[in-house]
């Protein structure tokens, strides 16, 4: 087994080195564009580069997938032994493994009724009319990543998205997503593209007109493009430590409703439950089937309220 996964291992790499090729080839004909000194045939070779760029992930898409099924084997194998003892004494049942990435969702035969969303306002310029809304705790789920291939994010020029567990360290740690968009499009700063990032939480919040707590997302949204990171006009700036749990915050919610599809597996386990489907995932649940992005107004925040620059580079 140990051969395999090194086989396998060894196929990525080599496959890898051919994808940093084929990249430093196109960057010289982009460049070409760039400065207007190009041919049809530069044209066609670029498309040709492209292509074969995309079969060439392929196969590391499926070297890795090779790998990661004999090393999840391997280290089940490890643990299972361990574990056995523990399930059988106490009849828990062994621990589930997860190896990154985010886990894909699927569809569910029924769910139930959507709650009551939360207090909010219809669109971010209304923050001044939103009330606070109580979350008991909230913690970090996922980060989704939009490309663009225009210079704010715009749904017409959609090019891709990316999903990761890897959350800032900081409130101004944002440069790592812009770097791995633009591996993933090496013609994203040629052409002025953009990115934007969602960071996912998942928590539990008061609702007033069920006088109960509900399961509840809470999202911070961010853009950025080849000249920094900013923050929308009116939303919240991302949290100073963006990567912990929070407990009894109040703030004011922009909704997106009714948003979220019913689904199961993924990081909400096997139970049927509104959540986001984005990266073919199924995470940061929400019971009213909304996405509750965070907002403000400068009267409150000062100059943590958007429209603001986050980092520049």
């Amino acid at each position: 087994m140990e051969w395999f996964i090194a086989y396998y291992q060894q196929a990525a790499e080599l496959t890898f080195t051919e994808v940093v090729q084929t990249d430093m080839r196109m960057r010289e004909l982009l460049k070409k564009v760039k400065a207007g000194n190009y041919t049809e045939e530069t044209l066609r070779e670029i498309f040709t580069l492209l292509d074969r760029r995309e079969k060439l992930w392929n196969e590391i898409y499926k070297f890795a997938e090779e790998k990661e099924k004999l090393q999840t084997m391997q280290t089940l194998k490890e643990t299972g032994r361990k574990q056995t003892l523990i399930a059988s004494a106490t009849g828990i049942e062994p621990l589930a493994i997860h190896f990154g990435g985010i886990t894909e969702g699927y569809n569910c035969g029924s769910c139930s009724e959507p709650a009551p969303p939360l207090p909010g306002v219809p669109s971010q310029y209304d923050a001044d009319q939103a009330p606070y809304v109580r979350y008991m705790y909230f913690s970090p789920v996922a980060v989704w990543v939009g490309i663009y291939e225009s210079s704010t994010p715009n749904r017409a020029t959609f090019w891709g998205d990316y999903c990761t567990y890897d959350f800032p360290d900081t409130g101004t740690d944002f440069k790592k997503y812009w770097d791995q968009a633009v591996w993933l499009h090496p013609a994203l700063p040629y052409i002025g593209g953009s990115i934007q990032i969602k960071l996912f939480y998942s928590g539990s919040a008061y609702n007033p007109k069920t006088l109960s707590y509900q399961e509840s997302n809470i999202i911070w949204q961010v853009e950025c493009n080849n000249g920094g990171c900013w923050v929308v006009t009116n939303y919240l700036k991302p949290l100073q430590d963006p990567d912990v749990t929070h407990y009894n915050g109040f703030y004011k919610l922009y909704l997106n409703t009714p948003y979220l599809v019913c689904c199961g597996g993924g990081d909400v386990g096997s139970s049927c439950k509104w959540a986001n489907r984005h990266c073919n995932g199924c995470f940061a649940p929400d019971s009213a089937r909304s996405q509750n992005f965070a907002i403000c107004t400068r009267e409150e925040y000062g100059n943590q309220c958007g429209w603001d620059w986050v980092v520049r580079w």
